[in-house]
């Protein structure tokens, strides 16, 4: 499987084959070549978009990690599983906006780490978290170097110089 969202993160739209169609829990998922979408991980939500089999589109509800494979988890009830299979070509379309913004957050949540190593002694990231709704981005202490209230101001200023330095995100 080429993991297309790791090589081409601004990749839109794909076409691709199909490894396999299952049946996991009512809902078709598809095992296929190139993967667009990203799965969740390190705190980060999974991609989400359109995918057209046999000319019919279906959302995406979710990825799934099966077995080393990520596969997409399509909103029907089950039947294009049997209805399709390996070689056939279908067309993933990324939900481009989500994808934008999960990148933007993810980005912030890095500032925010970068910033609590300048300011707190000892910081050790403890992870981050984007919400569901793409409307928060969360970064964790551990529980013996939580910021103060006085902290917490000086890493948002912090971050916000780092932002408006205009630095290049690579």
């Amino acid at each position: 499987m080429q993991k297309v969202y790791q090589t081409d993160s601004y990749c839109r739209e794909v076409a691709t084959t199909i490894n396999g169609a299952f049946v996991f829990e009512g809902k078709t998922e598809l095992a296929i070549e190139d993967l667009l979408f990203h799965p969740a991980g390190g705190g980060q939500p999974d991609d989400l978009g359109i995918v057209v089999v046999q000319g019919i589109h279906f959302n995406i509800l979710s990825l799934r990690k099966h077995k080393g494979e990520t596969r997409i988890v399509l909103d029907d009830d089950g039947t294009l599983a049997g209805e399709t299979g390996f070689g056939d070509v279908i067309t993933c379309s990324l939900d481009w906006e989500r994808r934008h913004c999960l990148m933007k957050l993810h980005s912030a949540a890095h500032v925010l780490m970068a910033s609590a190593r300048k300011i707190i002694n000892g910081y050790v990231p403890g992870g981050m978290h984007i919400a569901g709704d793409l409307r928060t981005a969360t970064i964790r202490f551990r529980r013996d170097h939580g910021p103060d209230a006085t902290q917490i101001e000086q890493i948002m200023r912090t971050a916000k110089e780092i932002v408006r330095s205009g630095l290049d995100i690579i």
